[in-house]
């Protein structure tokens, strides 16, 4: 009885898809190569307003929300965890996030929390389109 409740609940989670999301995280590497230079449109997973973020080669970054006047940060990638991570001026906060790229060349952040999706990056520019 206990082998079929596995079996049953190994089909459950096989056949319905679920909320959660897994991904290939980015490496380091691919995290500088992925954003220097690169004006990133996201869309994060309770607003319907894409915000913009522009990240210079000299750690400056740029964010910009909706018609909210550009504001202006630090960004570096966290070597240990493999994380993005900003400073926003008008925050007192660092903010980190994984980069993951799904099956099928979507790029998403997500926390600390495996699986649960924070950010869907929409677009990848050249430059400054803040």
């Amino acid at each position: 009885e206990r082998e079929m409740k596995n079996i049953l609940y190994l089909l459950i989670f096989t056949i319905i898809p679920g909320t959660a999301y897994a991904g290939e995280r980015l490496s380091n590497d691919e995290l500088k190569s992925y954003f220097t230079g690169m004006t990133i449109t996201a869309l994060h997973f309770m607003r319907n307003d894409p915000e913009k973020y522009f990240f210079e080669s000299d750690g400056v970054a740029y964010k910009k929300a909706g018609s909210e006047e550009a504001v202006s940060g630090t960004w570096w990638i966290d070597e240990t965890t493999n994380m993005i991570c900003t400073k926003w001026n008008n925050k007192n906060k660092t903010f980190c996030f994984y980069t993951e790229l799904d099956g099928e060349g979507n790029y998403y952040q997500t926390g600390k929390t495996p699986g649960k999706v924070l950010y869907e990056i929409k677009s990848r520019q050249q430059g400054n389109q803040l």
